[in-house]
Parts: structure tokens; C-alpha cells; sequence
């Protein structure tokens, strides 16, 4: 029988195929700046021009 501890383990070289494929899946590295942290809050997004439209009002 298969002993499932070592099923469940990545070989070396399944983490170096994840890496290659998707470097940001995988943890950061100690004092390493993470990426999201560096993106503006959500409100930054929205464009100070856009006008929610008003109930009743606008093209029919």
C-alpha cells in the first residue's frame, strides 16, 4: 500500500514546476513586500466623474 503522508508532499520538482508556472501562489519569502498591499483601496477605483443614476430620471 501507498503510504499517504508521502502522497500528499510535493517533490522538489513539482515545486519548482509551481514556481515557474505561478510564482505568486506559492508563500512569500521572510521580508518580502506583498504585492496586494501595494494596490490602491477600492474607492481609489471609482472615477470621480460616474453619477449613480437616480430612480425615475434618465432615458426611457
Amino acid at each position: 500500500m501507498f503510504d499517504k503522508r508521502k502522497l500528499n508532499r510535493l517533490s522538489k520538482q513539482q515545486i519548482s514546476k509551481l514556481k515557474d508556472l505561478e510564482p505568486d501562489a506559492l508563500p512569500l519569502p521572510e521580508n518580502a513586500e506583498d504585492l496586494m498591499d501595494v494596490l490602491p483601496e477600492e474607492d481609489e477605483f471609482e472615477s470621480p466623474r460616474y453619477e449613480k443614476p437616480v430612480p425615475g430620471e434618465g432615458p426611457l
